[in-house]
């Protein structure tokens, strides 16, 4: 999609290469050694192979093999969805864009194995430790509000174990006690999720929506009545709530959860996770300089506009050539000025965090 800027080229690699992105991804983050790594002007690293360069060469691959979406330069999120949904697309890496597509095939067949599924790349967006909170849930009252007691009563009451229950399991009576005194989907609210006949009744339920984004604890979180935040989350209720798409893939790779993909693959060395990654240095850094947010929204703006003579290349050296002219704007641009107060602010962050742990 194209509505997000540069984030479908890179976001490809960063998982692919073991990156997290930086709001833009005009930098990255080591996912392992936390080092800051300039994404797209990688004059100073070229042997190693950055999220935006993986993408766009693998974007170019597709191109050279006829097999890239005509629209891909103008088609948005709402566009994605709706083609996932009428099931135009193959596959993809995130399950968000998915639309109705599972769900409308089990109306006509519970058991269809007709679904889309996810497989985990190199990197799982997951173990993240988020000890100064996920940069995407902040939320501010602005000085001029006339109620900011009762605004801030309200991000008050989305930051609790309470909001946060009801946001990712429903209101109490969809969940209950068992006899253990720790709480519980009820069977229907799990056949509700399951059943594609009752996709409507689920959408108004509002269990899982986007808003739990906002939420303050993540699903993993254990409550203080001894139950996950997500009661989705629970072992016993992730093994029922499989569908039959995913139980066949589990069967066909010998797993008991799709998860264990990931899982297997981390224990051996194969993948990682975000366990070691210092997530809480993005938000110590000082605040961006006028002259270096001027300097990275340019070399934002001339990538974008680059992006299809380098996906559309005929040939290696076609590639290289527009990689060559883009790498000669980035550099007139100023962007060895921002690198360079980049790593100096990244390095100074790091180094005033180190007690942190």
């Amino acid at each position: 999609m194209n509505d997000m800027q540069l984030f479908s080229y890179f976001f490809k690699g960063c998982l692919n290469e073991g990156y997290a992105n930086l709001e833009g991804g005009i930098y990255v983050q080591n996912a392992l050694t936390n080092e800051l790594v300039p994404d797209l002007y990688d004059a100073g690293n070229p042997e190693v192979v950055t999220p935006f360069w993986s993408g766009v060469k693998f974007y170019n691959k597709l191109y050279k093999e006829g097999l890239l979406d005509p629209d891909c330069f103008i088609t948005k999120q709402e566009d994605l969805r709706d083609k996932y949904t009428k099931g135009q697309y193959l596959g993809g890496i995130v399950d968000w864009h998915f639309g109705v597509y599972n769900e409308k095939q089990r109306v006509v067949d519970p058991e269809t194995l007709n679904q889309y599924v996810v497989l985990p790349a190199k990197l799982g967006w997951t173990n993240e430790q988020n000890r100064a909170g996920w940069t995407g849930k902040y939320f501010f009252v602005s000085s001029h509000s006339p109620n900011v007691e009762r605004a801030v009563m309200v991000l008050d009451y989305i930051q609790s174990e309470e909001c946060s229950r009801i946001i990712d399991s429903g209101v109490e009576g969809r969940w209950e006690k068992s006899e253990k005194g720790t709480p519980e989907l009820t069977q229907d609210t799990i056949q509700l999720k399951m059943d594609g006949n009752r996709l409507d009744e689920w959408k108004k339920s509002g269990i899982g929506s986007t808003f739990s984004d906002m939420a303050g604890f993540d699903g993993n979180n254990v409550a203080a009545d001894g139950g996950k935040i997500s009661l989705w989350n629970e072992a016993d209720v992730l093994t029922d709530s499989l569908t039959a798409a995913q139980k066949d893939m589990c069967e066909t790779l010998g797993l008991s959860l799709p998860s264990d993909l990931l899982k297997n693959k981390i224990e051996s060395g194969e993948g990682i996770d975000l366990s070691n990654c210092k997530s809480y240095i993005r938000i110590g850094i000082e605040i961006t300089p006028k002259d270096i947010v001027r300097i990275d929204s340019n070399c934002e703006e001339l990538t974008m506009n680059a992006l299809p003579d380098l996906i559309q290349a005929e040939d290696d050296a076609a590639f290289a050539a527009a990689k060559e002219k883009l790498i000669n704007q980035l550099k007139d641009a100023g962007a060895q000025d921002s690198v360079d107060w980049w790593q100096s602010a990244w390095e100074t962050t790091l180094k005033g965090l180190e007690n942190i742990e």
